[in-house]
């Protein structure tokens, strides 16, 4: 068995926290091939979190292969660039028993303005490419190579979504954008891919490969949480982060990886579902 995985957002936080429970999950076993491309901004970060999945993969017996691809998808220039790195560097997927696609960049946008303040032409510009230009272009290019005859047995696409994807909150109007319109699209491509189903139903009638899942990681202790309880404007939400991160409410990003891969591993979700941390 032969796994491709690309992970967007892979040098930090919840995405490097993905990246291994990936190794873990799917890299070990006899006869175990493994490819990992982990795209982000930094190249320092990247290199050690390379390093990281090799081990894993090491441990594990696993053969394959760890990239880094460096790249900064709020920039509409690059992004044909890091396309052809991440995905137009793969020759032939029919080697692949299992391709995976964990679409995790992104960033909360600016939480110090409400949605009247809105006004910077450039920076809506730069949120908009890297939270939804750059998450569609990938998936559609994941999909052309992945799915379809002659391709890999089976392609996953995991959307990290949030809370907010399906409720709103003051103050979170370009993050609340952001992740309701990504699962939109996960549940229209979904549609798209009808026939798709839990491996359940797959064993007694044979589908096809595509499954589509948005996954919300729940509050993590992160980097992006900190930019939370430290700019958002709306005060008592602030203030309720902030007691959280000092009570150590807030989730550990492996907890949370190590679900998604249960659930990813399990296949049992509807296609195109939205599925919380706290609903597994």
């Amino acid at each position: 068995m032969r796994v491709f995985a690309l992970v967007t957002g892979g040098s930090r936080g919840f995405g490097r926290s993905v990246a291994l429970e990936l190794a873990r999950e799917f890299g070990a076993g006899q006869n175990t091939a493994m490819d990992v491309v982990l795209q982000a901004r930094s190249k320092s970060a990247l290199s050690t979190v390379v390093k990281e999945v090799e081990d894993v993969l090491r441990a594990a017996g696993a053969l394959g292969s760890v990239r880094a691809v460096e790249g900064d998808l709020s920039k509409s220039g690059d992004l044909d660039k890091i396309l052809g790195a991440t995905l137009g560097a793969v020759q032939d997927a029919s080697v692949y028993s299992h391709a995976i696609l964990i679409n995790n960049a992104g960033s909360v946008g600016d939480l110090t303005r409400y949605v009247r303040d809105y006004a910077d032409v450039a920076d809506a510009q730069a949120f908009t490419t890297l939270n939804l230009t750059s998450f569609m272009l990938i998936t559609s290019q994941f999909l052309r190579n992945f799915q379809g005859d002659g391709r890999a047995k089976r392609a996953t696409v995991v959307n990290i979504s949030s809370l907010m994807a399906i409720e709103a909150f003051p103050g979170w109007g370009m993050y609340c954008l952001a992740k309701a319109g990504r699962d939109h699209f996960m549940a229209v491509l979904a549609k798209e891919n009808e026939g798709a189903a839990p491996a359940a139903a797959r064993a007694a009638a044979p589908t096809t490969t595509l499954r589509v899942l948005n996954y919300a990681p729940g509050p993590l202790d992160t980097e992006m949480q900190r930019e939370v309880r430290t700019t958002l404007v709306e005060k008592d939400a602030r203030a309720t982060f902030a007691e959280m991160h000092k009570s150590k409410a807030l989730l550990d990003p492996a907890k949370s990886a190590a679900v998604l891969c249960g659930v990813l591993r399990k296949d049992a979700y509807e296609n195109g579902a939205h599925v919380d941390f706290y609903d597994c």
